[in-house]
């Protein structure tokens, strides 16, 4: 049986996998003289044009406890569904697409080699970071197994905002403990991280790849090899 704790790691990669890089200045929420959260440059996620999002701090903490609890709804409605694996990939990638902010994942997780591949070679790892985390976690979320999700509360948080959950299992094990960190993306929340009992999915999925090129003489394209590698067998396994 999968546990709470395998759905919501493979939520992440969803999920997510879970922009970049270190060099560049993170994003920090600063409070202003209007008690608004104001989005301004610090050193974990690079948003570009939303570096100056202004960011009211209780509305948009509630509002994210809200986005959260409709999101889980609408993933338990796609997993719970019996239907052709194609179907159920499809709608998660559909899923994945609106509400994770994946060019950002994808960016951070690369890392510094994000700075040392060509052109080519970005857009390449795009698309198949999308398949990987559609293909590899999509199908081991079809074991999904009625995990119920209870909203603990949210916070402002650096760039963004952090809502605190419990995943219970209703096989009586006892609540996995998960942080969602959301940033805003034209006025929409989306997914940058999940942090499951302490431990960041993006800053372990990160090492992960930073593994893989090292082993391949620090060239991004033995990763990509193995990547398209990985999603060919996940689809032709559908």
């Amino acid at each position: 049986m999968t546990t709470g704790y395998q759905i919501m790691t493979s939520v992440v990669f969803s999920a997510a996998f879970l922009a970049v890089f270190s060099p560049m200045p993170a994003v920090r929420a600063q409070t202003g003289t209007s008690g608004a959260v104001v989005v301004t440059n610090s050193p974990h996620v690079n948003l570009g044009d939303r570096s100056r999002e202004v960011l009211p701090p209780n509305a948009v903490a509630a509002d994210a406890s809200v986005f959260m609890r409709e999101l889980w709804s609408r993933a338990v409605a796609i997993l719970g569904k019996k239907a052709p694996q194609t179907e159920r990939l499809a709608r998660f990638r559909e899923l994945f697409q609106a509400d994770f902010d994946g060019p950002g994942i994808a960016r951070f997780v690369l890392g510094p080699y994000w700075r040392s591949a060509s052109e080519q070679e970005q857009q390449e790892f795009l698309k198949l970071f999308e398949n990987y985390v559609v293909f590899v976690y999509g199908t081991r979320l079809s074991n999904f197994n009625g995990e119920t999700f209870k909203v603990r509360g949210s916070r402002p948080e650096g760039n963004g905002v952090i809502v605190s959950a419990d995943l219970v299992s209703p096989g009586g094990e006892g609540p996995i403990k998960v942080d969602w960190r959301l940033v805003t993306d034209n006025g929409a929340f989306k997914i940058n991280d999940i942090i499951i009992e302490g431990i960041s999915m993006m800053v372990t999925q990160r090492s992960e790849f930073a593994s893989v090129i090292q082993r391949h003489g620090g060239q991004v394209g033995g990763l990509l090899a193995l990547m398209r590698e990985k999603t060919k067998t996940a689809s032709a396994a559908e």
